[in-house]
């Protein structure tokens, strides 16, 4: 059983500085800056006793340094020189690797003098709005030792490259590109696959270095930066390429003022990864199962589930995290940088489960107040069996209450319930994606410990449930949280500006906003089946995941689903009228031709595909976005698709309806959830779950014109040609 953190004495809590608080933990942490509040996020790996660990901190490193394994932390830059390097990292406490083992991001002038990486997480970099920040990233990855015309192969056992999904070709490897996830840039800033930088000498005219101005023009929020690279991002991001970016405004303020300060302020980059059997490296392939139940096993023509799922869940770069946290109020910024996996966060007491006896949820004590675009236009309180789910790629700012917990819940737990897939595992049966949330959350029965949720309990055991160990301060509480309409009064002032409008109950466009066309995208797997059903009228060709851009009229697709792509109306009240209505393929791949050549042959990426969603700046649009099985007519007796995180460059989105198919074959439309920020925040990644259509209301910022990349943020999904563009006119 993991060892939970023990807190500290009353006196002990006294000292606890910001720098005995880092200490405290081993220095596992966000590293100061002189002059700067730090984030007081603590995360100690290994599962060693905390009180051992100062001693171990003071003789790693002198009281005026950044801790060894604490992130970088760049404040308010004008400028950063961030380079892209193999390096060593160690990944579990006291397993130091003896070679490079991860790519990451270092900020220049920032590496420990050992060489050796306290974790594989970029600089955390915080800017104020509107305050430009260029960033010159560097790549010191160098050619293949053995194929010079294409990038080396990243540290972490990366599988043999199949080379295509379905039909299309997938790129080989030439270069990196780092993308700014949310952010509202310039289309040649935005991280652009097909413009990567490149290793010395290589033979496309890519260059190795590159400047991406930043002008934190949004509202605040926390971003994060990852790799891009065509068709290499899941392997990139499983080797290190990622990194949390925040803005900060009045807004940001504001909070901060209402719960004690930035003090009160806690980092939480969750992933998964899969640990090498000596713990110091990544092992990606191992992360992507073959399937059981065929006889070539070890094959990657067997492949039974192609995304990456790891074993070991990671907060900051280290594994077993624990948090020392005094009983009052407190902000979780969270961010889920896995490559494919979807959480469902709650809190749960680990005594009362072991007592079998008492209160063992206090998932009551968060309140969600933003997503991915900022904060929210009201807070969100969790029930004590609520869960928060985060899907990859996606952001949440929640604040946390403790100064109302009785006195004798000394320590808490983070836990992921987004367990039942991973429950059903046994000898022939692969862990499966995230679908709904039906089917993939084990949600608890009760706030009170039940012998009906005992086979819950008994799962919150295994490595996959926990995300950070809580230690309570025994001491009073300090700052409790204001009361909701506090809360809610910041969240109305700060909701009503930029792109969209707060009415009091959800967000609008600006009025007089000008509307373009409706789209239809549909989200698809597996469409060689849908090939086979439907014979001559099939789209040939075709496997594995795709996007399709969808036009009134034809057949290549009958839906239930009745909506008009050449004016601005919306679906009647109350949804479509269950009666195929069908539409004609516009587009399906990213390329103009879907053989096309590899890279390494033509010495630059084929053509482009002429985009086929054209936009407006400073207008408005509705998405229609599917995640569908392949039946045809639709059913869901055919079957329940993967959960698609669908994210598009450059914009935020409101989604402002979704519909679910249901047994009848019609898609009937559901109430807008709180908990998905449906309605009252603005998103930039939204989880579209099985069989499920959505409705998003888009805005092109004003200034902004070129070609954006959108696609599902299951990154081995992106990878296996997912992905499409679309391009916004001035």
């Amino acid at each position: 059983m993991t060892q939970e953190p023990t807190p500290a004495s009353t006196s002990e809590r006294a000292r606890l500085t910001r720098r005995h608080f880092l200490d405290l933990c081993g220095g596992v942490g966000i590293g100061l800056v002189p002059g700067v509040s730090a984030l007081t996020l603590a995360a100690c790996g290994g599962g060693g006793s905390p009180d051992a660990a100062p001693a171990s901190a003071a003789s790693s490193a002198p009281a005026s340094s950044d801790p060894p394994s604490a992130l970088t932390v760049l404040e308010n830059p004008a400028s950063a020189s961030i380079t892209i390097q193999a390096r060593q990292v160690q990944w579990m406490a006291g397993k130091t690797p003896a070679e490079a083992n991860a790519w990451v991001y270092v900020a220049e002038g920032k590496t420990a003098a050992t060489g050796v990486l306290g974790n594989g997480l970029g600089p955390y970099i915080n800017v104020r709005r509107n305050s430009p920040c260029a960033v010159t990233w560097k790549n010191a990855i160098g050619a293949s030792p053995t194929e010079p015309i294409k990038l080396a192969s990243p540290p972490i056992n990366v599988p043999m490259d199949l080379g295509t999904c379905g039909r299309v070709r997938t790129q080989a490897p030439v270069g990196l590109a780092t993308h700014l996830h949310g952010a509202r840039v310039a289309a040649e800033a935005d991280g652009w696959p097909l413009t990567p930088i490149s290793f010395p000498g290589n033979p496309y005219g890519f260059a190795q270095t590159k400047v991406d101005t930043y002008p934190n023009t949004q509202r605040g929020t926390l971003l994060w930066y990852h790799d891009h690279a065509m068709d290499r991002v899941g392997r990139h991001v499983a080797a290190g390429l990622a990194g949390p970016y925040c803005i900060r405004d009045a807004a940001d303020d504001a909070i901060l003022a209402l719960i004690g300060g930035r003090a009160h302020e806690l980092l939480c980059v969750v992933q998964d990864k899969m640990l090498s059997a000596d713990g110091t490296r990544i092992d990606y392939d191992a992360g992507i199962p073959h399937d059981p139940g065929t006889s070539n096993v070890g094959s990657d023509d067997a492949v039974g589930r192609p995304e990456f799922l790891g074993r070991s869940i990671f907060v900051n770069g280290h594994a077993d995290a624990a948090f020392w946290l005094d009983r009052s109020a407190w902000r979780l910024r969270i961010l889920n940088a896995s490559n494919a996996r979807t959480y469902a966060l709650a809190l749960c007491d680990p005594d009362a489960i072991a007592a079998r006896s008492g209160r063992v949820w206090y998932t009551q004590c968060l309140r969600l107040i933003g997503g991915d675009g900022g904060l929210s236009g009201k807070s969100v309180p969790l029930a004590d069996t609520d869960t928060l789910v985060v899907t990859a790629a996606q952001r949440r700012d929640v604040l946390v209450d403790l100064s109302s917990l009785p006195a004798n819940v000394t320590r808490l737990r983070l836990v992921n319930l987004s367990l039942r897939y991973l429950l059903a595992v046994n000898a022939a049966t692969l862990e499966a994606i995230y679908t709904s949330y039906e089917a993939s959350v084990y949600a608890p029965a009760g706030a009170q410990f039940t012998a009906a949720d005992q086979t819950l309990y008994d799962a919150l055991e295994g490595p996959l449930a926990a995300v950070a160990r809580i230690a309570l301060s025994p001491a009073a509480a300090v700052t409790p949280l204001p009361s909701p309409a506090a809360i809610d009064a910041v969240l109305a002032d700060a909701a009503a500006e930029d792109d969209f409008v707060w009415n009091g109950s959800a967000m609008t466009a600006l009025p007089g906003a000008t509307l373009g066309p409706n789209r239809l995208v549909l989200l698809m797997s597996n469409t060689e089946r849908y090939e086979k059903l439907r014979g001559v009228n099939g789209i040939a060709g075709w496997g594995d995941v795709q996007v399709f851009e969808m036009q009134a009229g034809g057949t290549d697709w009958m839906l239930p689903f009745d909506v008009d792509l050449s004016t601005t109306a919306q679906p009647a009240a109350g949804g479509p009228v269950p009666a195929d209505r069908g539409y004609r393929l516009a587009r399906r791949s990213f390329f103009a031709e879907e053989l096309n050549a590899d890279v390494t042959l033509a010495k630059a990426y084929p053509a482009l595909h002429v985009p086929t969603i054209r936009a407006r700046a400073g207008t408005w649009e509705r998405w229609y976005v599917g995640n569908l099985n392949n039946s045809q007519p639709i059913s869901t007796a055919s079957g329940a698709p993967d959960m698609h995180p669908f994210h598009i460059h450059l914009v935020n989105v409101i989604v402002t309806r979704r519909w679910r198919l249901d047994d009848s074959g019609a898609f009937v439309e559901v109430a807008a959830s709180d908990l998905a920020l449906d309605r009252i925040a603005r998103q930039d990644t939204v989880a579209i779950a099985s069989n499920e259509i959505v409705e998003l209301l888009v805005h092109y910022p004003a200034g902004y014109t070129g070609d954006f990349a959108y696609h599902c943020h299951i990154l081995e999904h992106e990878d296996m040609c997912m992905m499409l563009h679309y391009r916004v006119d001035a």
